[in-house]
C-alpha cells in the first residue's frame, strides 16, 4: 500500500469513527520513524482497529479508488472532513517517504526505456532524491503529478514532478516522462521553465525538479478577463487588459519559436499549459508530448518498446534558423499512426486525423491560433460532449468565427486568429514568430497582412496617427464658435444701448446710427451663415440617402443614425424659420427619407411612423402655403410611400385609400397648372390605384383606373413623340387593362378607349 493510500485509509478510518484522532496521530508518528510495516498494521497491532473494521475500511478505500481512477491524492483533496487532520498527517507521511530513501541507491528508468538516464550514476540519482522533501500536492495531469517540495541543498521551494501510479506500469509512459524532463531541461529560454534535477525514487519512479511558478495559468487569466467583461467592465480597461494578455501570448510565440529553432515541437499547446508569473514571467510547461522536428513516427502497436531516437543531424528548421540541435539522445516510445496526439479542443486537423507524418511547425502554429481563439472568445475552439465529435470538427475545420461569439472582437484580430487556424498547413503563418509579428503590428496600430481594413478603420487609424492635427482643428472650430457667440452678444448689447440713447445728443445719434449699421451688417452675415448651414445640411442628407457605398444592409443602421442626427439639426433650425416653411419642408423631407430607409431595411413599424409624421408636416405646409407646388408634390409622394408600405403588408384596402389620396393631389396640381411631368405622375397614380383595386378583385374599378392612365399616356406620347418613357408606361398600363378585362370575362378591344381625366 503506497503512502497516499495509507494516508487515505487512516483518514477514512477516523471519519467513520473506528479510530480516534489521537490514536491515528500516535500510530502515524510511530510509523514515520520505522523503515518497515505500514500504518494500517500499526493501527491493528495496537488494538485500535479490529480485523473486521480493517476489512470494512479497505473495502471503502477500494470503492473510492475505483471511482477516481485509482488516484488517492485526488480523493484526499476532495474530502472536506479530512482537513481537520490532514495538516498534521501529511508532514509525517512526507518524513516517512524521505527517511525510507536514506542509504539507498537509485537509478533512473530501466535501460530499455531510458538508456541515457540509466547511465547516470546511482549515487547521483539517490542524492537528487534525498535533496528534495515533498511538502504538499500541487497539481496533476494525464501522465504526471506535481508536488511542492523543499530543496534541502539551496533552501527553496521547487516543483517536483513524478510519474503517476496509474501510468507507471508501461515503458512508453516512463520514456515519455524522461523525455519531457530532458526536453524541458535542454531548452534554455526565459519562456520555458528551468529544470534543476532529474532522478528516480527507490521504487524506480522517475521524477524531476523544476522552478516552482507562483502565479496562475493563462486559462485562469482568460476566465477572469471574460468574467470581468461580462460584469460590465469599462471599455478602456477592457482594451488595456486585452493588450496585456496579447503581450503574454506574444511571449509564448517567441518561446515556441525558440523551441522550433532547437528542433523541438510541443504538440500540446493550450492555455492550461502556459503559466503567468506574478512579475511578468510567461512560461510554457508540460512538454510531455514533445517531438523532434523531422523525425517520422513509426506505425507500431501500442505497448511496443521500439523507439525513435532524436536525429543526430540538424533538421531543415534548425538549419534555417542557424541553431544547433539539442545534445540529448534519449529515446522515446513512438506514437501509433492514426492516433490523435494532444488536447482535442486545441489540436490541429492533421493531429486530429492521426496523420503524424504531417505534424510539424504549422501544427504548433495552429495550436497557438487555437489558444488565441480562447483568449479572444473565452472558450475553446471546439466544445462538444462527445470526444469523437470534437475530433471530427477539428479534422473538418468546422469552426465558428470568433466575432460570431464576441462581436466586440476587432476584425483584424479575428483574421489573424483564423489564418493561424487555417485548415491547410500551407495557409497558416510560416512560424510562431510570424504570428507574433502580426500581433505586434496590430498592437502598434499598423495594418496587418491577414485583414484588409474597411474605409472607416483606415480613417480612424489616420485620425489616431494625426491626433495633434485633428485636435488643433477641433480647437480652432471651438474658438471660432466662441468668437461668434461673443460677437453676437456684443451686437445685441450695442443695439440695446443705441435704443436707450435715441433722445441723446446729435453725436450720440450719429453713434447710434453707426452702431445700427454695424448690427445690420452682422445680422446679414449671420443670416447668410445660417442659409449656408442649411445648404450644407441638405447636401449631407442627400449624400446619406443617395451615396452608393451606404446601400448595403450592413450599413442601414449607420444610415439611420446619420439621418437621425440631421433631423435633430433641422429641429433646431425650426426656430430660425422665416415664415415660408422652407426649414419645416426640409425636415419633413428628411423624415420621409428616414421612412424609406426603414422601409428598405424591413422595419415596417418604424417606416409607418416616419411616413405618418412626414404626412402631417406636408399637410400643414400645403394648408399654410397652397401656392407652393413643391409642397403639394411632396404631399402626393408621401401618400404614395404610405400606400406602397401598406400594399407590401397586404393591407390592400388601406393602400387603395392612400393611392386615391395621392391621385387627388396630382389631379389638383394638373388642373391648376398642367405641367407635362405632373401629368405623367397623374397617370402613374391612376395605374397604382388600379393595381390596388385589382388586388382587391374590384375588376371594374381597376379597369376604369387603367383606362384613365392610358388616356393620359396617349396624350403624353403625342406631346413628346421622341420620349421613350411614355410608350413604356403605356405598354404597362395596356397589359394591366387587358388582365382586368380578362378577369371581368370580356375580350380586350383592339384599341384602348378611355375618357379624359
Amino acid at each position: 500500500m503506497n503512502y497516499d493510500r495509507q494516508l487515505l485509509f487512516g483518514i477514512l478510518a477516523w471519519v467513520v469513527g473506528f479510530v480516534s484522532r489521537d490514536a491515528l496521530l500516535t500510530a502515524a508518528r510511530s510509523w514515520s520513524t520505522r523503515h518497515d510495516g505500514c500504518l494500517v498494521d500499526l493501527l491493528v497491532a495496537g488494538g485500535t482497529l479490529t480485523a473486521e473494521q480493517r476489512a470494512l475500511v479497505e473495502k471503502l478505500v477500494e470503492q473510492q479508488l475505483s471511482r477516481h481512477q485509482g488516484d488517492a491524492a485526488q480523493i484526499l483533496a476532495r474530502l472536506p472532513a479530512a482537513n481537520a487532520v490532514r495538516g498534521e498527517l501529511e508532514p509525517l507521511v512526507a518524513h516517512r517517504q524521505h527517511s525510507t530513501l536514506a542509504g539507498r541507491e537509485a537509478t533512473l528508468a530501466a535501460t530499455e526505456v531510458a538508456p541515457a538516464a540509466a547511465e547516470q550514476p546511482a549515487a547521483v540519482a539517490a542524492a537528487a532524491e534525498l535533496r528534495f522533501r515533498l511538502l504538499r500536492p500541487h497539481a496533476h495531469g494525464g501522465l504526471g503529478e506535481v508536488y511542492v517540495a523543499h530543496d534541502a541543498e539551496l533552501k527553496r521551494e521547487v516543483a517536483l514532478k513524478r510519474i503517476r501510479d496509474t501510468r507507471l506500469d508501461t515503458p512508453e509512459n516512463r520514456a515519455r516522462f524522461i523525455l519531457e524532463a530532458e526536453v524541458t531541461g535542454g531548452l534554455e529560454h526565459p519562456g520555458i521553465v528551468p529544470v534543476y534535477s532529474l532522478g528516480t525514487s527507490d521504487d524506480g519512479r522517475p521524477f524531476y525538479a523544476m522552478r516552482f511558478i507562483r502565479g496562475e495559468s493563462l486559462k485562469e487569466a482568460i476566465q477572469q478577463y471574460h468574467r470581468a467583461n461580462s460584469a460590465g467592465r469599462d471599455e478602456g480597461e477592457r482594451l488595456l487588459e486585452l493588450r496585456k494578455l496579447l503581450a503574454r501570448f506574444i511571449d509564448v510565440c517567441n518561446a515556441i519559436e525558440y523551441a522550433h529553432s532547437r528542433g523541438v515541437l510541443h504538440r500540446d499547446l493550450k492555455p492550461a499549459n502556459i503559466m503567468l508569473g506574478a512579475y511578468g514571467e510567461t512560461l510554457v510547461v508540460d512538454w510531455g508530448l514533445a517531438k523532434p522536428i523531422g523525425t517520422a513516427e513509426q506505425p507500431v502497436a501500442i505497448g511496443s518498446v521500439a523507439t525513435d531516437e532524436f536525429a543526430s543531424q540538424s533538421t531543415a528548421r534548425a538549419d534555417e534558423l542557424g541553431a544547433s540541435r539539442p545534445a540529448w539522445t534519449t529515446g522515446t516510445a513512438p506514437t501509433q499512426m492514426g492516433a490523435a496526439i494532444g488536447t482535442p479542443a486545441y489540436m490541429s486537423p492533421e493531429q486530429a486525423a492521426g496523420s503524424l507524418d504531417r505534424i510539424g511547425v504549422p501544427s504548433d502554429v495552429y495550436s497557438l491560433g487555437a489558444t488565441l481563439y480562447c483568449l479572444l472568445t473565452g472558450q475553446a475552439p471546439f466544445e462538444d460532449e462527445s470526444l469523437a465529435r470534437v475530433l471530427e470538427r477539428a479534422r473538418r475545420g468546422d469552426l465558428r468565427p470568433p466575432r460570431t461569439l464576441r462581436p466586440e472582437i476587432p476584425a483584424a484580430l479575428e483574421a489573424i486568429c483564423l489564418k493561424a487556424m487555417a485548415l491547410e498547413p500551407a495557409d497558416r503563418y510560416a512560424s510562431p514568430r510570424a504570428l507574433a509579428e502580426e500581433l505586434e503590428r496590430w498592437l502598434a496600430d499598423e495594418p496587418v497582412a491577414a485583414h484588409r481594413a474597411e474605409w472607416h478603420e483606415r480613417l480612424a487609424r489616420w485620425a489616431r496617427r494625426h491626433r495633434r492635427g485633428v485636435e488643433a482643428a477641433a480647437a480652432a472650430l471651438v474658438l471660432v464658435s466662441a468668437i461668434s457667440v461673443v460677437a453676437a452678444l456684443l451686437v445685441h448689447s450695442a443695439k440695446q444701448q443705441a435704443e436707450h440713447e435715441r433722445d441723446a445728443t446729435r453725436v450720440a445719434l450719429e453713434a447710434e446710427t453707426a452702431a445700427k449699421r454695424q448690427a445690420h451688417a452682422a445680422l446679414a452675415a449671420e443670416r447668410e451663415a445660417r442659409l449656408e448651414a442649411r445648404r450644407a445640411l441638405d447636401n449631407y442628407v442627400s449624400m446619406v440617402t443617395e451615396e452608393e457605398t451606404l446601400e448595403g444592409d450592413h450599413v442601414q443602421a449607420l444610415r439611420k443614425r446619420l439621418l437621425g442626427d440631421a433631423l435633430a439639426y433641422y429641429e433646431k433650425l425650426l426656430d430660425e424659420d422665416d415664415g415660408d416653411g422652407r426649414v419645416r419642408h426640409d425636415l419633413a423631407s428628411a423624415i420621409l427619407r428616414v421612412g424609406r430607409i426603414h422601409h428598405t431595411s424591413g422595419s415596417r413599424e418604424e417606416a409607418l411612423s416616419a411616413f405618418r409624421q412626414a404626412l402631417a408636416a406636408f399637410e400643414e405646409l400645403v394648408e399654410k402655403h397652397p401656392d407652393r407646388l413643391e409642397y403639394q408634390r411632396d404631399l402626393a409622394l408621401c401618400h404614395r410611400s404610405l400606400a406602397e408600405l401598406k400594399a407590401q403588408a397586404d393591407d390592400l384596402s388601406g393602400a387603395a385609400d392612400d393611392f386615391g389620396r395621392s391621385l387627388a393631389v396630382w389631379q389638383r396640381i394638373v388642373n391648376d397648372h398642367s405641367p407635362t411631368a405632373d401629368r405623367g405622375e397623374l397617370a402613374d397614380a391612376w395605374y397604382d390605384l388600379g393595381q390596388a383595386q385589382a388586388g382587391l378583385e374590384r375588376w371594374q374599378a381597376a379597369q376604369d383606373s387603367f383606362q384613365r392612365s392610358i388616356a393620359i399616356l396617349h396624350q403624353l406620347v403625342e406631346l413628346e413623340p421622341t420620349s421613350v418613357i411614355w410608350p413604356s408606361a403605356l405598354g404597362r398600363a395596356n397589359r394591366a387593362s387587358e388582365a382586368a378585362i380578362a378577369a371581368l370575362g370580356h375580350e380586350p378591344e383592339s384599341a384602348p378607349t378611355a375618357t379624359q381625366p
